[in-house]
């Protein structure tokens, strides 16, 4: 094998160590700014996704997978802080009924957007 096919597979390797550095760094940030402000990281995190590369559908869904994790340590945060966190399965349920088909629909509408 020649040495130039080795140096394009490093290079092709520190280019995405780069970029995933970049990621992380940026979405750790806004994540951080958005737990103290109460939101906002979308505003940063989803644009550096599609800028970085990923296809529409799935830069959406891994900003929603990153904030469904940003609310589970909040909550986690308010219980051990002796919070008195109430749930309310009335609200729970309505919420679910009425987002769970909305959540399927919008996920097959993105799908279909080029």
């Amino acid at each position: 094998m020649a040495p130039s096919l080795f140096l394009g597979d490093a290079m092709d390797l520190a280019d995405e160590i780069l970029r995933q550095s970049i990621l992380f760094i940026v979405s750790f940030a806004a994540n951080l700014f958005a737990s103290v402000s109460g939101g906002g990281a979308g505003f940063v995190q989803f644009p550096l996704l599609i800028l970085l590369g990923l296809p529409f559908a799935t830069a959406l869904g891994t900003h929603k997978v990153a904030v469904v994790f940003l609310g589970v340590g909040a909550l986690l945060r308010e219980r051990r802080s002796g919070g008195r966190f109430v749930f309310d399965r009335q609200v729970a349920l309505i919420m679910t009924l009425l987002g769970a088909p909305a959540v399927v629909m919008g996920s097959l509408i993105i799908i279909k957007i080029p």
